[in-house]
């Protein structure tokens, strides 16, 4: 009996232990079972969900074909009028023409034509101007006050002659090819330059044109120098007068008779054009020249200037060559 007891209460610990983990893994069942029920029900709402987008990414992709084949539409149909009946509006050539100049006219030179104030203060100022610009020739060519003041009076008379052209062309609606344009250009540009033999003879004359045919060239070097002032190396007017005939040199202009070009990148003219910008200069042949005129202080400011140039017109090629031609929609205004 005694033991018995023991195999009993072992008996009943047992059995307890089952039923515990019997009670257990009941429950856990019962909490799988939910989690299914959940996960089943998440499932089916995903399901739907997915459904949804794909019936509207299908809408989209519709909508988005109906749209492309109107605007194809309109890419490949000229635009017709509002009330339905077509209508084609024909541009005189001249008119054209006219309207294209008016375009691209300056805005300073339509508010000088109005106003004759303004007109007798921007000659003034140009006289000023002209006495600065052309002080190293007037300088070298041993002019007396007289002869430099009555030089500045046809170089003023010249301007204002341009400006009376211009004036004309507006309002006759003439373009630059224009032949009565041409004309009236060719006897304006005669008279000066009878006016300037006059004045300086024809040696002194040739010296002029010479020095005309380098301003481009002189105006570089002079900002060149102004950035050198402070630099402890600035350039002397011998390196500058070098560095000014350099630059021409290299010029294809200059070398055909023309002015020189400024190595200062033009890019107008290719976007008015449609065509690729290129140098104005022959970059390397002016690199290995202007090292013999200038210091090495001087010749690293001299070539960061030339080499940031040609960047500018690279960059504007690469763009250039961009899908559409984006340059082609862009309106360049210029510095008067």
């Amino acid at each position: 009996m005694k033991h018995r007891i023991p195999i009993l209460i072992g008996a009943g610990v047992t059995c307890l232990a089952f039923a515990a983990t019997a009670w257990n893994e009941a429950r856990s069942a019962q909490a799988a079972e939910a989690l299914l029920a959940k996960l089943a029900s998440q499932r089916t709402d995903l399901t739907h969900q997915l459904a949804l987008n794909s019936e509207r990414i299908v809408a989209a992709e519709a909508e988005q074909g109906r749209l492309q084949k109107i605007l194809d539409g309109k890419h490949a149909t000229p635009k017709a009028d509002p009330r339905g009946s077509p209508k084609v509006v024909i541009i005189d050539p001249k008119t054209a023409a006219a309207a294209e100049v008016i375009a691209r006219t300056p805005w300073r030179d339509v508010v000088l034509e109005k106003n004759p104030e303004l007109q007798a203060r921007y000659l003034a100022s140009r006289r000023r101007d002209f006495g600065v610009t052309y002080g190293p020739f007037l300088m070298e060519a041993g002019l007396s006050q007289t002869q430099i003041e009555r030089f500045k009076d046809i170089l003023v008379t010249e301007a204002e002659n341009a400006m009376d052209l211009k004036s004309t062309m507006r309002a006759r609606g003439l373009a630059e090819t224009d032949p009565a344009v041409q004309t009236l250009r060719n006897q304006s540009e005669e008279a000066m330059r009878a006016a300037k033999r006059e004045l300086l003879g024809e040696a002194g004359y040739q010296q002029l044109v010479e020095f005309e045919r380098t301003m481009p060239t002189r105006e570089f070097v002079g900002g060149l120098a102004a950035s050198l002032v402070f630099s402890g190396d600035p350039i002397s007017a011998t390196q500058a007068n070098q560095l000014t005939q350099i630059l021409a040199d290299a010029s294809e202009a200059y070398r055909n008779g023309a002015q020189a070009t400024s190595p200062r990148p033009d890019l107008n003219g290719p976007i008015l054009a449609r065509q690729p910008a290129r140098e104005s200069v022959d970059s390397e042949r002016l690199l290995a020249q202007a090292r013999t005129a200038l210091s090495p202080a001087q010749y690293a400011t001299f070539e960061a200037e030339i080499l940031r140039n040609r960047t500018i017109i690279e960059l504007f090629n690469v763009i250039r060559q961009a899908p559409g031609d984006p340059i082609m929609g862009f309106t360049i205004v210029g510095r008067n």
